[in-house]
Protein backbone atom coordinates (compact mmCIF):
# COMPACT_ATOMS: atom_id res chain seq x y z
CA UNK A 1 0.00 0.00 0.00
CA UNK A 2 2.32 2.50 1.28
CA UNK A 3 4.91 1.61 -2.53
CA UNK A 4 1.08 2.68 -3.77
CA UNK A 5 1.10 5.49 -2.48
CA UNK A 6 4.85 6.46 -2.94
CA UNK A 7 4.14 6.09 -6.74
CA UNK A 8 1.06 8.17 -6.89
CA UNK A 9 3.34 10.69 -4.96
CA UNK A 10 6.07 10.78 -7.51
CA UNK A 11 3.78 10.57 -10.51
CA UNK A 12 1.68 13.28 -9.00
CA UNK A 13 5.41 15.67 -8.65
CA UNK A 14 6.50 14.38 -12.44
CA UNK A 15 3.08 15.94 -13.58
CA UNK A 16 3.43 18.78 -11.39
CA UNK A 17 6.76 19.19 -13.12
CA UNK A 18 5.86 18.88 -16.61
CA UNK A 19 2.99 21.50 -16.19
CA UNK A 20 5.70 23.70 -14.95
CA UNK A 21 7.98 23.50 -17.55
CA UNK A 22 4.81 23.57 -20.16
CA UNK A 23 3.71 27.07 -18.56
CA UNK A 24 7.29 28.26 -18.99
CA UNK A 25 7.55 26.93 -22.77
CA UNK A 26 4.23 28.77 -22.95
CA UNK A 27 5.10 32.11 -21.60
CA UNK A 28 8.91 32.10 -23.48
CA UNK A 29 6.89 31.18 -26.65
CA UNK A 30 4.36 33.96 -26.17
CA UNK A 31 7.10 36.62 -25.27
CA UNK A 32 8.88 35.48 -28.56
CA UNK A 33 5.75 35.98 -30.49
CA UNK A 34 5.03 39.31 -29.21
CA UNK A 35 8.60 40.36 -30.19
CA UNK A 36 8.45 39.30 -33.65
CA UNK A 37 4.63 40.27 -34.26
CA UNK A 38 5.91 44.09 -34.16
CA UNK A 39 8.43 44.00 -36.72
CA UNK A 40 11.39 43.16 -33.87
CA UNK A 41 13.74 39.98 -35.57
CA UNK A 42 16.18 39.95 -32.76
CA UNK A 43 15.18 35.86 -32.08
CA UNK A 44 15.76 35.73 -35.77
CA UNK A 45 14.35 32.20 -37.39
CA UNK A 46 13.32 31.12 -34.21
CA UNK A 47 10.86 34.54 -34.03
CA UNK A 48 9.67 34.03 -37.73
CA UNK A 49 8.63 30.38 -36.68
CA UNK A 50 6.99 31.47 -33.43
CA UNK A 51 5.11 33.75 -35.43
CA UNK A 52 4.32 31.37 -38.14
CA UNK A 53 2.69 29.09 -35.29
CA UNK A 54 1.14 31.33 -33.33
CA UNK A 55 -1.06 32.18 -36.94
CA UNK A 56 -1.92 29.19 -38.05
CA UNK A 57 -5.16 29.18 -36.58
CA UNK A 58 -5.92 32.49 -37.56
CA UNK A 59 -5.20 31.31 -41.53
CA UNK A 60 -6.71 27.88 -40.70
CA UNK A 61 -9.88 30.26 -40.12
CA UNK A 62 -9.73 32.40 -43.49
CA UNK A 63 -9.49 29.40 -45.52
CA UNK A 64 -11.77 27.46 -44.22
CA UNK A 65 -14.28 30.69 -44.63
CA UNK A 66 -13.01 30.75 -47.98
CA UNK A 67 -13.88 27.18 -48.47
CA UNK A 68 -17.09 27.25 -46.72
CA UNK A 69 -18.23 30.68 -48.36
CA UNK A 70 -16.22 31.57 -51.55
CA UNK A 71 -17.65 34.23 -53.52
CA UNK A 72 -20.38 34.63 -51.26
CA UNK A 73 -18.48 35.91 -48.73
CA UNK A 74 -17.15 39.13 -50.11
CA UNK A 75 -19.15 40.11 -53.59
CA UNK A 76 -22.57 39.12 -52.59
CA UNK A 77 -24.08 42.03 -50.68
CA UNK A 78 -24.62 41.47 -46.69
CA UNK A 79 -28.34 41.22 -47.21
CA UNK A 80 -30.86 41.14 -50.23
CA UNK A 81 -33.18 44.44 -50.20
CA UNK A 82 -34.82 46.33 -52.70
CA UNK A 83 -37.62 43.42 -53.50
CA UNK A 84 -39.03 44.02 -56.74
CA UNK A 85 -36.64 46.52 -57.93
CA UNK A 86 -33.51 45.91 -60.19
CA UNK A 87 -31.38 47.95 -62.55
CA UNK A 88 -32.08 51.52 -63.68
CA UNK A 89 -35.11 53.04 -62.82
CA UNK A 90 -35.54 56.34 -64.03
CA UNK A 91 -38.47 59.40 -63.34
CA UNK A 92 -38.32 60.83 -66.68
CA UNK A 93 -38.42 59.32 -70.10
CA UNK A 94 -35.16 58.93 -72.01
CA UNK A 95 -34.14 61.38 -74.19
CA UNK A 96 -35.63 64.38 -71.53
CA UNK A 97 -32.69 65.49 -69.54
CA UNK A 98 -29.83 66.98 -71.73
CA UNK A 99 -28.18 68.17 -68.93
CA UNK A 100 -28.12 65.28 -67.50
CA UNK A 101 -24.77 63.28 -65.95
CA UNK A 102 -23.08 60.50 -67.30
CA UNK A 103 -22.26 57.26 -64.84
CA UNK A 104 -19.40 55.40 -64.42
CA UNK A 105 -21.13 52.30 -63.01
CA UNK A 106 -18.64 49.92 -61.32
CA UNK A 107 -19.79 46.69 -60.26
CA UNK A 108 -19.70 43.29 -59.52
CA UNK A 109 -21.85 41.65 -62.48
CA UNK A 110 -23.79 38.25 -60.46
CA UNK A 111 -24.11 36.84 -64.04
CA UNK A 112 -20.66 37.07 -65.43
CA UNK A 113 -19.06 36.31 -61.88
CA UNK A 114 -16.93 39.18 -62.62
CA UNK A 115 -16.61 42.66 -61.57
CA UNK A 116 -17.11 45.34 -64.64
CA UNK A 117 -17.34 48.91 -65.32
CA UNK A 118 -20.16 50.71 -67.76
CA UNK A 119 -20.47 54.13 -69.08
CA UNK A 120 -24.18 55.14 -68.72
CA UNK A 121 -25.72 58.14 -70.59
CA UNK A 122 -28.31 59.28 -68.12
CA UNK A 123 -30.26 61.75 -71.08
CA UNK A 124 -30.16 58.36 -73.40
CA UNK A 125 -30.04 56.37 -70.67
CA UNK A 126 -28.20 53.84 -73.19
CA UNK A 127 -25.03 51.57 -72.02
CA UNK A 128 -22.07 53.02 -74.29
CA UNK A 129 -19.14 51.44 -73.32
CA UNK A 130 -18.29 48.08 -71.00
CA UNK A 131 -15.35 47.56 -69.46
CA UNK A 132 -13.92 43.61 -68.30
CA UNK A 133 -10.25 43.75 -67.82
CA UNK A 134 -8.05 40.54 -68.09
CA UNK A 135 -7.63 39.71 -64.70
CA UNK A 136 -5.68 36.83 -64.89
CA UNK A 137 -3.04 38.63 -67.14
CA UNK A 138 -2.90 41.61 -65.36
CA UNK A 139 -2.38 39.36 -61.93
CA UNK A 140 0.35 37.58 -63.60
CA UNK A 141 2.30 40.77 -64.21
CA UNK A 142 2.54 41.26 -60.03
CA UNK A 143 5.29 39.73 -57.80
CA UNK A 144 3.79 41.62 -54.67
CA UNK A 145 4.34 39.84 -51.78
CA UNK A 146 2.40 41.04 -48.69
CA UNK A 147 1.10 40.31 -45.11
CA UNK A 148 -2.06 41.90 -45.46
CA UNK A 149 -3.39 40.45 -48.58
CA UNK A 150 -2.64 37.41 -50.52
CA UNK A 151 -3.12 38.49 -54.16
CA UNK A 152 -3.29 34.41 -55.94
CA UNK A 153 -6.01 33.69 -53.44
CA UNK A 154 -7.92 36.84 -52.52
CA UNK A 155 -7.64 38.39 -56.13
CA UNK A 156 -8.83 35.30 -58.67
CA UNK A 157 -10.38 36.63 -61.88
CA UNK A 158 -13.57 36.17 -60.22
CA UNK A 159 -13.31 38.21 -56.94
CA UNK A 160 -11.43 41.27 -58.05
CA UNK A 161 -13.47 44.50 -57.50
CA UNK A 162 -12.51 47.41 -59.94
CA UNK A 163 -12.69 50.02 -57.09
CA UNK A 164 -13.52 53.69 -57.50
CA UNK A 165 -12.40 53.75 -61.35
CA UNK A 166 -10.97 57.19 -62.71
CA UNK A 167 -12.19 57.59 -66.34
CA UNK A 168 -9.28 59.35 -68.44
CA UNK A 169 -9.78 61.51 -71.47
CA UNK A 170 -8.90 58.74 -73.79
CA UNK A 171 -11.05 56.14 -72.38
CA UNK A 172 -8.60 54.17 -70.14
CA UNK A 173 -9.00 53.69 -66.86
CA UNK A 174 -7.26 53.79 -63.80
CA UNK A 175 -8.09 51.15 -60.43
CA UNK A 176 -6.90 48.82 -57.82
CA UNK A 177 -8.75 46.57 -55.27
CA UNK A 178 -5.96 46.59 -52.51
CA UNK A 179 -3.64 45.25 -54.93
CA UNK A 180 -1.22 47.15 -57.66
CA UNK A 181 -2.59 50.07 -59.21
CA UNK A 182 -3.65 49.28 -62.72
CA UNK A 183 -4.30 51.60 -66.00
CA UNK A 184 -5.95 49.54 -68.98
CA UNK A 185 -7.45 50.72 -72.21
CA UNK A 186 -10.76 51.41 -73.35
CA UNK A 187 -10.62 47.23 -75.21
CA UNK A 188 -8.27 45.60 -71.82
CA UNK A 189 -5.19 46.76 -73.14
CA UNK A 190 -2.53 46.85 -69.69
CA UNK A 191 -0.85 50.01 -69.98
CA UNK A 192 0.75 50.07 -66.69
CA UNK A 193 0.57 48.19 -63.31
CA UNK A 194 2.60 49.43 -59.90
CA UNK A 195 3.43 46.18 -58.19
CA UNK A 196 2.63 47.87 -54.36
CA UNK A 197 -0.69 47.67 -51.88
CA UNK A 198 -2.99 50.28 -53.50
CA UNK A 199 -6.35 50.69 -51.65
CA UNK A 200 -9.37 52.77 -51.41
CA UNK A 201 -10.21 56.44 -53.40
CA UNK A 202 -8.49 57.47 -56.53
CA UNK A 203 -8.79 60.64 -57.94
CA UNK A 204 -7.58 63.14 -59.96
CA UNK A 205 -3.97 65.53 -58.96
CA UNK A 206 -4.39 69.39 -59.82
CA UNK A 207 -0.92 69.19 -62.15
CA UNK A 208 -1.76 65.85 -64.00
CA UNK A 209 -1.55 62.23 -62.58
CA UNK A 210 -3.88 60.74 -59.43
CA UNK A 211 -4.02 60.95 -55.92
CA UNK A 212 -4.17 57.48 -54.69
CA UNK A 213 -3.54 55.81 -51.04
CA UNK A 214 -1.47 52.72 -50.51
CA UNK A 215 -0.18 50.24 -47.46
CA UNK A 216 3.66 50.57 -47.08
CA UNK A 217 5.85 47.61 -46.92
CA UNK A 218 7.64 47.59 -44.32
CA UNK A 219 6.56 49.80 -42.51
CA UNK A 220 8.40 52.92 -41.38
CA UNK A 221 7.21 53.85 -38.13
CA UNK A 222 8.28 51.93 -34.94
CA UNK A 223 6.34 49.55 -32.27
CA UNK A 224 4.05 48.30 -35.47
CA UNK A 225 3.90 44.64 -36.07
CA UNK A 226 3.95 43.32 -40.14
CA UNK A 227 0.40 43.46 -40.38
CA UNK A 228 0.13 47.20 -38.89
CA UNK A 229 -1.76 48.93 -41.95
CA UNK A 230 0.73 52.21 -42.87
CA UNK A 231 -1.12 54.24 -44.97
CA UNK A 232 0.26 56.48 -47.30
CA UNK A 233 -1.05 59.08 -49.56
CA UNK A 234 0.78 59.33 -53.28
CA UNK A 235 0.84 61.31 -56.23
CA UNK A 236 1.26 59.08 -59.63
CA UNK A 237 1.92 60.26 -62.97
CA UNK A 238 -0.24 59.03 -66.02
CA UNK A 239 2.77 57.25 -66.93
CA UNK A 240 2.14 55.15 -63.62
CA UNK A 241 5.45 57.10 -61.93
CA UNK A 242 5.09 57.66 -58.15
CA UNK A 243 5.94 61.31 -57.86
CA UNK A 244 5.35 61.80 -53.91
CA UNK A 245 4.39 59.34 -51.23
CA UNK A 246 3.89 60.06 -47.57
CA UNK A 247 3.25 57.86 -44.14
CA UNK A 248 0.05 59.10 -42.67
CA UNK A 249 1.27 57.88 -39.26
CA UNK A 250 4.43 59.59 -39.93
CA UNK A 251 2.47 63.17 -40.85
CA UNK A 252 0.12 62.67 -37.89
CA UNK A 253 3.47 61.72 -35.60
CA UNK A 254 5.29 65.03 -36.69
CA UNK A 255 2.22 67.33 -36.25
CA UNK A 256 1.86 66.38 -32.55
CA UNK A 257 -0.93 63.80 -33.34
CA UNK A 258 0.89 60.64 -32.22
CA UNK A 259 -2.21 59.89 -30.01
CA UNK A 260 -4.27 58.89 -33.71
CA UNK A 261 -1.41 56.05 -34.07
CA UNK A 262 -1.02 55.05 -30.82
CA UNK A 263 -3.28 56.54 -28.48
CA UNK A 264 -6.11 53.82 -28.27
CA UNK A 265 -6.92 51.70 -25.42
CA UNK A 266 -5.03 48.37 -27.25
CA UNK A 267 -3.11 48.19 -29.86
CA UNK A 268 -4.60 48.04 -33.47
CA UNK A 269 -3.02 47.41 -36.59
CA UNK A 270 -5.63 49.42 -38.21
CA UNK A 271 -5.75 52.85 -36.20
CA UNK A 272 -6.46 55.20 -39.77
CA UNK A 273 -8.04 53.16 -42.08
CA UNK A 274 -7.40 56.15 -44.81
CA UNK A 275 -10.38 56.05 -47.02
CA UNK A 276 -10.71 59.19 -49.43
CA UNK A 277 -7.51 61.71 -50.20
CA UNK A 278 -9.88 64.92 -51.63
CA UNK A 279 -7.13 68.22 -53.23
CA UNK A 280 -7.77 71.49 -52.63
CA UNK A 281 -7.43 73.14 -56.49
CA UNK A 282 -7.69 77.10 -55.25
CA UNK A 283 -6.43 79.15 -52.37
CA UNK A 284 -9.05 79.96 -50.09
CA UNK A 285 -9.34 81.57 -46.58
CA UNK A 286 -8.91 78.25 -45.32
CA UNK A 287 -7.04 76.30 -46.92
CA UNK A 288 -4.84 76.79 -50.46
CA UNK A 289 -3.95 75.01 -53.53
CA UNK A 290 -2.22 71.50 -53.21
CA UNK A 291 -3.52 71.29 -49.56
CA UNK A 292 -5.34 67.69 -49.40
CA UNK A 293 -8.51 66.90 -47.24
CA UNK A 294 -7.84 63.20 -45.83
CA UNK A 295 -10.69 60.81 -44.31
CA UNK A 296 -9.29 58.79 -41.35
CA UNK A 297 -12.13 56.08 -40.94
CA UNK A 298 -10.80 54.61 -37.74
CA UNK A 299 -11.13 58.07 -35.73
CA UNK A 300 -13.49 59.48 -37.35
CA UNK A 301 -11.84 61.84 -38.14
CA UNK A 302 -10.90 64.77 -41.29
CA UNK A 303 -7.35 66.03 -41.35
CA UNK A 304 -6.54 68.87 -43.81
CA UNK A 305 -2.68 68.60 -44.86
CA UNK A 306 -0.33 70.83 -46.23
CA UNK A 307 2.64 68.61 -48.22
CA UNK A 308 4.42 71.42 -49.14
CA UNK A 309 4.91 72.15 -45.31
CA UNK A 310 4.69 68.90 -44.17
CA UNK A 311 1.97 70.20 -41.76
CA UNK A 312 -1.74 69.75 -40.82
CA UNK A 313 -3.85 72.88 -40.78
CA UNK A 314 -7.00 71.27 -39.75
CA UNK A 315 -8.39 68.55 -37.90
CA UNK A 316 -12.33 67.84 -36.78
CA UNK A 317 -13.10 64.50 -35.18
CA UNK A 318 -16.99 63.84 -35.61
CA UNK A 319 -19.46 64.50 -35.63
CA UNK A 320 -19.30 61.65 -38.34
CA UNK A 321 -18.78 58.61 -37.43
CA UNK A 322 -16.93 56.07 -39.11
CA UNK A 323 -17.43 58.05 -42.67
CA UNK A 324 -16.28 57.53 -46.02
CA UNK A 325 -15.43 60.51 -49.40
CA UNK A 326 -14.45 63.64 -47.99
CA UNK A 327 -15.43 66.40 -50.94
CA UNK A 328 -15.03 69.88 -51.16
CA UNK A 329 -18.18 71.57 -52.54
CA UNK A 330 -16.72 75.58 -52.82
CA UNK A 331 -14.58 78.22 -51.19
CA UNK A 332 -15.26 77.75 -47.49
CA UNK A 333 -17.57 73.94 -47.21
CA UNK A 334 -16.73 70.27 -47.35
CA UNK A 335 -19.21 67.44 -47.64
CA UNK A 336 -18.45 64.13 -45.60
CA UNK A 337 -20.43 60.87 -46.03
CA UNK A 338 -21.13 60.08 -42.86
CA UNK A 339 -21.63 55.85 -42.25
CA UNK A 340 -22.77 56.61 -39.23
CA UNK A 341 -21.22 53.22 -37.75
CA UNK A 342 -21.38 52.53 -34.31
CA UNK A 343 -18.95 49.47 -33.22
CA UNK A 344 -21.38 47.85 -30.86
CA UNK A 345 -19.47 44.83 -28.73
CA UNK A 346 -21.52 42.16 -30.85
CA UNK A 347 -21.65 43.75 -34.27
CA UNK A 348 -21.32 46.97 -36.22
CA UNK A 349 -24.19 48.71 -37.41
CA UNK A 350 -25.81 51.47 -38.59
CA UNK A 351 -27.22 53.99 -36.22
CA UNK A 352 -30.53 54.89 -37.95
CA UNK A 353 -28.77 55.75 -41.67
CA UNK A 354 -26.50 57.16 -43.50
CA UNK A 355 -26.26 60.90 -44.02
CA UNK A 356 -24.08 63.48 -46.02
CA UNK A 357 -22.73 66.14 -43.54
CA UNK A 358 -21.55 69.87 -44.53
CA UNK A 359 -18.98 71.40 -42.71
CA UNK A 360 -18.95 75.11 -42.75
CA UNK A 361 -15.74 76.83 -42.16
CA UNK A 362 -16.77 80.33 -42.24
CA UNK A 363 -19.47 79.46 -39.40
CA UNK A 364 -18.15 76.26 -37.65
CA UNK A 365 -21.38 74.39 -38.26
CA UNK A 366 -22.67 71.12 -39.49
CA UNK A 367 -25.91 70.28 -41.52
CA UNK A 368 -27.25 67.10 -42.83
CA UNK A 369 -29.80 68.53 -45.54
CA UNK A 370 -30.45 64.99 -46.97
CA UNK A 371 -30.96 63.41 -43.82
CA UNK A 372 -35.04 62.85 -44.02
CA UNK A 373 -34.75 61.86 -47.50
CA UNK A 374 -31.84 59.10 -47.19
CA UNK A 375 -34.12 57.77 -44.54
CA UNK A 376 -37.00 57.71 -46.57
CA UNK A 377 -34.87 55.65 -48.64
CA UNK A 378 -33.36 53.77 -45.66
CA UNK A 379 -29.81 54.37 -46.99
CA UNK A 380 -27.82 52.35 -44.61
CA UNK A 381 -24.42 50.96 -45.95
CA UNK A 382 -22.63 49.37 -43.22
CA UNK A 383 -18.83 50.53 -44.60
CA UNK A 384 -17.88 52.25 -47.72
CA UNK A 385 -20.38 54.30 -49.67
CA UNK A 386 -20.12 57.75 -51.95
CA UNK A 387 -21.80 60.94 -52.11
CA UNK A 388 -21.31 63.79 -54.61
CA UNK A 389 -23.83 67.43 -54.36
CA UNK A 390 -24.54 68.36 -57.53
CA UNK A 391 -24.46 72.23 -57.90
CA UNK A 392 -28.64 72.53 -58.24
CA UNK A 393 -28.22 70.69 -54.82
CA UNK A 394 -29.19 67.38 -55.89
CA UNK A 395 -27.04 64.52 -54.50
CA UNK A 396 -25.63 61.00 -55.97
CA UNK A 397 -25.24 58.19 -52.99
CA UNK A 398 -24.30 54.95 -53.65
CA UNK A 399 -24.84 51.93 -51.11
CA UNK A 400 -21.97 49.99 -51.88
CA UNK A 401 -22.38 47.28 -49.54
CA UNK A 402 -26.01 46.72 -50.62
CA UNK A 403 -25.83 47.36 -54.67
CA UNK A 404 -27.80 50.45 -54.73
CA UNK A 405 -26.66 53.89 -56.13
CA UNK A 406 -29.02 57.10 -56.71
CA UNK A 407 -29.52 60.40 -57.09
CA UNK A 408 -32.28 62.06 -55.17
CA UNK A 409 -33.51 65.72 -55.64
CA UNK A 410 -33.37 68.92 -53.20
CA UNK A 411 -36.52 67.32 -52.11
CA UNK A 412 -35.25 63.83 -51.10
CA UNK A 413 -37.30 62.13 -54.17
CA UNK A 414 -35.35 59.63 -56.16
CA UNK A 415 -34.42 60.92 -59.69
CA UNK A 416 -32.93 57.76 -61.05
CA UNK A 417 -32.00 54.42 -58.96
CA UNK A 418 -29.80 51.58 -60.22
CA UNK A 419 -30.25 48.01 -58.54
CA UNK A 420 -27.48 45.45 -58.89
CA UNK A 421 -29.16 42.83 -58.77
CA UNK A 422 -28.42 39.26 -60.64
CA UNK A 423 -30.35 37.32 -62.60
CA UNK A 424 -30.42 34.78 -59.53
CA UNK A 425 -32.39 37.40 -57.38
CA UNK A 426 -29.55 38.08 -55.24
CA UNK A 427 -28.14 41.61 -54.76
CA UNK A 428 -23.87 42.27 -55.91
CA UNK A 429 -21.94 44.75 -54.53
CA UNK A 430 -21.34 48.20 -56.08
CA UNK A 431 -17.39 49.24 -56.42
CA UNK A 432 -17.47 53.10 -56.10
CA UNK A 433 -19.03 54.45 -59.41
CA UNK A 434 -18.70 57.99 -59.95
CA UNK A 435 -20.22 61.02 -61.76
CA UNK A 436 -18.80 61.90 -64.68
CA UNK A 437 -19.86 66.15 -65.88
CA UNK A 438 -21.96 65.91 -68.96
CA UNK A 439 -19.01 68.26 -71.20
CA UNK A 440 -16.35 65.23 -70.09
CA UNK A 441 -19.09 62.61 -70.65
CA UNK A 442 -19.47 63.74 -74.62
CA UNK A 443 -15.98 63.77 -75.41
CA UNK A 444 -15.08 60.83 -74.00
CA UNK A 445 -17.86 58.72 -75.48
CA UNK A 446 -17.26 60.35 -78.74
CA UNK A 447 -13.58 58.41 -78.89
CA UNK A 448 -15.25 55.12 -77.78
CA UNK A 449 -17.79 55.19 -80.74
CA UNK A 450 -15.12 55.01 -83.05
CA UNK A 451 -13.38 51.97 -81.28
CA UNK A 452 -13.75 48.70 -82.64
CA UNK A 453 -13.58 46.05 -79.52
CA UNK A 454 -15.93 44.36 -77.92
CA UNK A 455 -16.75 46.90 -75.42
CA UNK A 456 -20.22 45.61 -74.71
CA UNK A 457 -21.30 42.42 -74.39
Amino acid sequence: MFDRFLQRKIGFRALLRLGLVGLIVFVLFGAVVRVAAVGDDRYGLIGRIALHIASIPVNFRKGMSLVLHGEKEDLKTVENRFAGQTAFQFSYPPGSAEDAEYLLLSRYDGDRKRSVVELVDMNTQALLHRWAPDFAAINARSELVSNLVDLERDRTPSRVRVMHPLLLDDGDLVYQDMSPLVRVGPCGEIRWTIDRLFHHSNEFHSEGGFWLELFLEPQTISGVSKTFKEDAIVHVSPDGEILFEKSVPELLIENGLAHFVYGLDFYSDDPTHLNDVQQAIEDTRFWKKGDVFLSLRNVSAIVLYRPSENRVVWLKQGPWVNQHDVDILDDHRIAVFNNNRFNYNTASAVDGFNSVMIYDFSTDVVSSPYADGMKKHEVRTISEGRSEIYQDGQVFLEESNYGRAMRLDQTGEIVWQYVNRGSDGQLYRLNWSRVIPREIGDSVARKLAELRCPGIG
